[in-house]
């Protein structure tokens, strides 16, 4: 696996990489995904890494710096999948794990052309989904380290939503002293949780 990991490092490192597929599990596993692509993209002008894991019924995502995604692939590869394809400015990887775990790298004319990662700008949240969050994780919304439960998404996305409209009316409100909320909260109060969290956690403004 050493001239996989060589081989990632150069691409990355010069930012060579396009697009990239893992394919074909060691083991069929009913819960686990079943294949992973990955592409570069912007996130607060950052270079990462997106990872995007396929599941029969779901899926799901990570964003990675360099080291974190060589060091991914490379588990990915020991541990899950037989086979990856990796695109690039220069050429077409395809990297072959035979059942010994002898790894043969084939490489090929380039058929992708290089893209704009301009375009591969990720959505970036006022509560940011892999930063734990108390009162998410507890209304079930995050798991305990941070990520967001598939199925919880569209709350997650509703309250960011709603603290982006806050935040465009908090420059024409005097924060000099404190601010008097009223909040007539229903349910599980999601959005009064989320408000007091913005105000008081981020913003570090004092509030009744």
């Amino acid at each position: 696996m050493d001239q996989v990991e060589i081989l990632l490092n150069k691409l990355l490192g010069e930012q060579g990489l396009i697009y990239a597929v893992l394919s074909n599990l060691r083991k069929k596993d009913e819960n686990s995904f079943t294949k992973v692509t990955i592409k570069p993209v912007l996130i607060k002008e950052n270079l990462k890494y997106q990872f995007t894991y396929e599941y029969k019924t779901k899926v799901t995502h990570n964003n990675l710096s360099n080291d974190e995604s060589v060091n991914e692939i490379i588990s990915l590869l020991n541990d899950k999948f037989k086979q990856g394809v990796i695109f690039s400015k220069e050429a077409d990887y395809h990297i072959l794990i035979n059942k010994k775990g002898k790894v043969n790298i084939l490489k090929k004319q380039a058929t992708k052309s290089e893209v704009d990662i301009s375009h591969n700008r990720v959505k970036t949240y006022i509560i940011e989904d892999g930063v734990p969050c108390d009162f998410l994780i507890r209304l079930g919304v995050m798991t305990d380290k941070g990520k967001v439960v598939a199925k919880r998404y569209d709350k997650f996305r509703q309250i960011n939503r709603f603290l982006e409209m806050v935040s465009d009316i908090i420059p024409k409100i005097k924060t000099d002293k404190p601010l008097n909320i009223v909040d007539f909260g229903c349910g599980k109060s999601y959005l009064t949780f989320a408000l007091y969290h913005y105000l008081v956690n981020v913003l570090e403004l004092d509030v009744n």
